[in-house]
């Protein structure tokens, strides 16, 4: 598929005008000129030589017949004079809006020989030009996919078989082992769980981006989520020492459409960046209120580094840390917070960070209330790395 692309844009490429000037064989300005001329200055001139000729007449009726005369051909003038600009600019605002709404390819007609022709001529180069790019970079974005899903389910086994012989061997199932060798092993196998989860992320991502991620939408408690979630991060609220504060609201939501085990997805992996890059004794506050009357925005606030003003534009691209937080941990794949805008996304919400370097980071994402405003189904991503 990539090689058909790569071929058919140099071939087209070659078939583009270079010299398009040369095709003006009629100006716009001199088309204006000519009508103003042949309806305007030749009626005039017409008009008053016959006005002077027959002044012995009927003077009234002489004015009459010449002043319809004379408005005619002007009514004329400015009717061709409209005509020669507004037909094609209406054809080229079209092809803009085509453009605009993804339409790469578009192509404009416009045979006038005049400056809209070229105009015309140039919109088609750029416009075909952009096809051609817009293709070889899905080529691309797709055969990365499929390597990236082809990579990740091959590590996924011996990974597996990995975590499988090192969980033996410290539980003791294959051996007694000193305290030491135990640690040795831990670190090991703490290692091997990080990797498994950069490979979940890879899948995740891979699938995101063919539209294929998958969601099993159904009515939940949006409370109960964030509880279940914050229970499943206990023990590194305790081991960081990070108080974390959330009271449930004092009246209850209505229940939301969503794919609860995503949404969990989602709160796990901004729970987690609070958790790394919040020092010790530091606090992550969780809270839920009404955004309008068609949504409910949660708040995620910690105490933590902060992200420089300059990187915010980057944070939701594949792969992006800021330069602070990887002086303070090394490891981290960078797609958490692009695994999680787009699953709010799919939910029909909206996501966005406030933060200040050294002060903390402010996460504060929507879901719908109502059904009809979550998109109908999933499409594949096609986004680009911004802010560079």
């Amino acid at each position: 598929m990539a090689q058909s692309i790569f071929s058919k844009s140099s071939g087209e490429a070659e078939s583009f005008p270079q010299d398009l000037e040369g095709r003006t064989r009629f100006p716009l300005f001199a088309k204006i000129i000519v009508v103003f001329v042949l309806f305007g200055f030749l009626p005039l001139s017409v008009v008053l030589v016959l006005f002077l000729n027959n002044l012995a007449g009927d003077i009234q009726i002489q004015t009459i017949f010449f002043i319809l005369f004379f408005i005619t051909a002007i009514s004329i003038g400015i009717f061709l004079s409209v005509r020669i600009v507004i037909r094609p600019l209406k054809k080229l605002l079209n092809g803009v809006r085509q453009l605009a709404r993804g339409e790469y390819g578009a192509k404009i007609e416009i045979k006038s020989n005049d400056e809209f022709s070229i105009f015309a001529d140039y919109f088609n180069e750029m416009s075909q030009k952009l096809k051609i790019t817009i293709e070889r970079e899905k080529a691309i974005s797709q055969m990365k996919s499929e390597f990236i899903t082809l990579a990740a389910h091959q590590l996924r086994t011996p990974l597996s078989a990995i975590k499988w012989v090192m969980k033996m061997m410290i539980n003791g199932d294959v051996g007694k082992l000193t305290q030491e060798q135990k640690d040795f092993l831990q670190k090991g196998y703490d290692s091997n769980e990080r990797i498994i989860g950069l490979v979940n992320d890879m899948l995740d991502v891979a699938k995101i981006e063919e539209g294929r991620f998958g969601y099993n939408f159904e009515f939940g408690d949006i409370v109960a989520v964030i509880k279940e979630t914050l229970n499943e991060q206990v023990l590194r609220f305790q081991e960081k020492n990070i108080k974390v504060i959330f009271e449930p609201p004092e009246k209850d939501f209505p229940k939301i459409k969503m794919d609860s085990q995503k949404i969990k997805l989602a709160l796990k992996n901004i729970l987690e960046n609070s958790i790394n890059y919040t020092l010790a004794g530091g606090q992550i506050q969780i809270n839920t209120e009404p955004s309008g009357r068609d949504y409910l925005e949660i708040k995620i606030q910690d105490t933590g580094a902060g992200i420089p003003h300059s990187q915010m534009p980057r944070l939701f691209s594949k792969f992006f840390r800021s330069e602070n937080v990887i002086k303070m941990q090394t490891e981290g794949s960078g797609l958490g917070l692009f695994i999680v805008k787009n699953i709010i996304k799919r939910h029909g919400g909206e996501i966005w960070i406030e933060s200040e370097e050294g002060k903390g980071t402010t996460v504060h994402f929507t879901l719908p209330f109502k059904e009809r405003l979550i998109p109908e189904k999933e499409e594949a991503l096609e986004e680009f790395i911004t802010g560079f």
